[in-house]
C-alpha cells in the first residue's frame, strides 16, 4: 500500500475517534455536574499515571521488529509481546488497587478510591488493545487497524454516554468501560492469530531480550512523558477542588486533529522509515521524515493560527459558558503546536537510537516541574495558579524539541540547517500568521456563536488556500490531497448519472 493511501486510511478512521472524542466531553458537560465530571476524569488521570509508569511501549517495538522478520517469526514475536504485556497489565492493577487511597487522599476526593479499584480491571484488557493499532499497520493492514481502534473507541464511549443518560453515576460508569475493553481485547487476539498462521507461538529468550533492549528507553521515555503530560492535571487537582479540575481538563488538551494528523503521518511513514535504515540509506530515512513534516506543517500552523484567533469562542461554543475559564490552558497547551510540527522520535526509532528519547523525556520533565511549581505556589490560589502548570507544560515541551535537533545532528552526521526544511516551513508559518492576522481585522456580523466560528473558518481557509496558490507553496502530491474530495464526488456523480 501507497503511503500516501495508507495516511489517509489511518488519518480518516483515527479522525472519526477523536471527533467521537470531542463529542463525549461536549456531551458530560452539558449531561452531568462538574463535580461528577471531575471525579471521573480523576479516575482517568490516576489510570494514565500509573499506567505510564509501568509502561514497556511494545506496541512501538512492535513497528520496528514486525518488518524485520517477516511473516515466519510473527507468532514468536507476539507470544512474547503477550505474555510480557500480560504481566505488565497485571502490576498496573495492581498498583491502581493498592494506590487508590492515596490518589483520594490527595485530590480530596473520598469516593474516588471505590472508583479506582473498580477500573484497576480496566488495564487487564486496554494494554492488549494498544497493541492492535501498531500490528496491524505493520503488517500493512491500515484499514483494518482504523475499523478496530474506531469500533473499540465507539462502544466505550457508547456505553459511558449511555450510562450518564440513564441516570446512573461513575461506578456504573466506569464499570462498562471495563467490560467493553474486555470485548475488544478478545477480538484483538482474534485478529493477530487470524493474520499469523503462517508462524509457530513460541518463547524466544534471545528475541526477547532484543525487544526489551530496543523498549527500555522508550518506557523510560513513556514513564518521563506521561508524568511531564499529566503534572498538571495532578497539580491542579490537588490544589484546587474537583470541580475546578473538571474546567481546566475540558481545555487542557491538545486539539485531536493534531494528534490525529501527525500521530497517523508517523505511523504510515514508519515501516518504509524502517526500511531505509535497515539498509543503511538513513539519508532516505531523513527525507521520508522532512516529507511528513512538510505536510504537517500545512495543517498544523494554520491550524495553530486559527485558534489563537478562535479559541475562545470555540471553547465557549464547544462547553457552554460555564466552562469558559477552560479557553486559557487550552490556548496555552495551543502554543505548543508550532514547535510539535515534527514527530522526532520517529526518526530516532527508525534508525534505532531510542535513548535520546528518554534524556530529552527528562529535560523537559525538569523543566515543567520547575516552571509549574513556581507559577502554582507564586499565584496563592489565583489566576497565575490556575495557568501556571500549563505554562510549565508549554517550557517542557519547548526543552524537548529544541534538545532533540541538536542530537540528530550528531547522530546522522549532519548541520543544523539540514536537520528540518527550515526555509520551507518559515513560509509556510508565515503565510499561515498573515492569513490569521487579516481574520482577526475583519469583523463577522453574526451574533450566533456558530455561525460566527463557521464564517471565520471559511474566509480563514479562503485567504490560506489563496496564499498557497499565489505563492505557489504545494507540491503535485499535496495538490492531489487538497483536490481529492473534489475527485470522489465527481466520481460518485458519474457512477449515478
Amino acid at each position: 500500500m501507497r503511503i500516501r493511501t495508507r495516511s489517509i486510511l489511518i488519518m480518516m478512521f483515527q479522525g472519526l475517534t477523536q471527533a467521537t472524542q470531542l463529542i463525549l466531553g461536549m456531551v458530560l458537560v452539558r449531561l452531568i455536574s462538574k463535580e461528577m465530571l471531575g471525579s471521573y476524569r480523576q479516575v482517568a488521570l490516576s489510570y494514565a499515571l500509573i499506567a505510564g509508569i509501568f509502561s514497556l511501549q511494545l506496541e512501538s517495538s512492535l513497528y520496528y521488529f514486525m518488518p524485520k522478520l517477516g511473516p515466519q517469526r510473527r507468532r514468536e514475536l507476539l507470544t512474547q509481546t503477550l505474555l510480557t504485556t500480560g504481566l505488565l497489565s497485571l502490576v498496573i492493577s495492581l498498583a491502581m488497587f493498592l494506590t487508590a487511597g492515596l490518589f483520594a487522599a490527595q485530590f480530596k476526593n473520598p469516593q474516588l478510591a471505590t472508583w479506582i479499584r473498580i477500573f484497576a480491571l480496566f488495564p487487564l484488557f486496554e494494554r492488549i488493545i494498544q497493541l492492535q493499532p501498531a500490528f496491524l499497520i505493520s503488517l500493512d493492514k491500515a484499514l483494518y487497524s482504523g475499523l478496530y481502534s474506531m469500533l473499540s473507541s465507539l462502544l466505550m464511549i457508547g456505553a459511558v454516554m449511555s450510562v450518564f443518560a440513564a441516570g446512573y453515576g461513575v461506578t456504573e460508569a466506569v464499570w462498562a468501560k471495563v467490560f467493553i475493553g474486555a470485548l475488544s481485547a478478545a477480538a484483538g487476539i482474534v485478529l493477530m492469530a487470524a493474520f499469523s498462521r503462517e508462524s509457530q507461538w513460541r518463547f524466544s529468550k534471545e528475541l526477547w531480550l532484543e525487544q526489551v533492549n530496543y523498549c527500555w528507553p522508550l518506557m523510560a521515555t513513556t514513564i518521563v512523558g506521561i508524568i511531564n503530560l499529566k503534572m498538571d492535571g495532578v497539580l491542579i487537582s490537588s490544589y484546587f477542588s474537583k470541580e475546578v479540575y473538571a474546567v481546566y481538563s475540558t481545555g487542557a488538551m491538545e486539539l485531536p486533529l493534531i494528534a490525529l494528523f501527525t500521530s497517523s503521518l508517523a505511523s504510515a511513514i514508519m515501516p518504509n522509515m524502517v526500511a531505509e535504515a535497515g539498509k543503511g540509506n538513513l539519508s532516505g530515512a531523513l527525507n521520508l521524515w522532512h516529507e511528513s513534516t512538510r505536510k504537517s506543517s500545512l495543517l498544523i500552523f494554520p491550524t495553530f493560527v486559527f485558534f489563537l484567533v478562535c479559541g475562545y469562542d470555540f471553547i465557549v461554543l464547544l462547553y457552554t459558558p460555564d466552562y469558559s475559564n477552560a479557553a486559557w490552558p487550552f490556548l496555552i497547551y495551543l502554543a505548543r503546536l508550532p514547535v510539535r510540527v515534527a514527530i522526532y522520535a520517529s526518526i530516532f526509532r527508525a534508525i534505532g537510537h531510542t535513548k535520546p528519547l528518554a534524556v530529552a523525556a527528562l529535560l523537559s520533565f525538569v523543566s515543567n516541574m520547575i516552571v509549574s511549581v513556581i507559577l502554582l505556589f507564586a499565584g496563592r490560589h489565583g489566576f497565575l495558579s490556575y495557568i501556571g502548570p500549563a505554562i510549565g507544560t508549554f517550557f517542557g515541551t519547548a526543552v524537548s524539541v529544541t534538545f532533540l535537533p541538536l542530537l540528530l545532528c550528531r547522530k546522522m552526521n549532519i548541520r543544523f540547517a539540514q536537520v528540518m526544511r527550515w526555509k520551507e516551513l518559515g513560509r509556510i508559518f508565515g503565510l499561515a500568521l498573515l492569513c490569521g492576522g487579516l481574520l482577526w481585522l475583519i469583523p463577522i456580523p453574526f451574533e450566533s456563536l456558530l455561525l460566527k466560528l463557521i464564517g471565520r473558518f471559511i474566509l480563514f481557509m479562503l485567504f490560506y488556500i489563496c496564499a498557497l496558490i499565489f505563492t505557489k507553496s504545494l507540491k503535485p502530491d499535496e495538490w492531489e490531497l487538497l483536490l481529492l474530495p473534489l475527485a470522489l464526488v465527481r466520481k460518485i456523480i458519474r457512477k449515478e448519472s
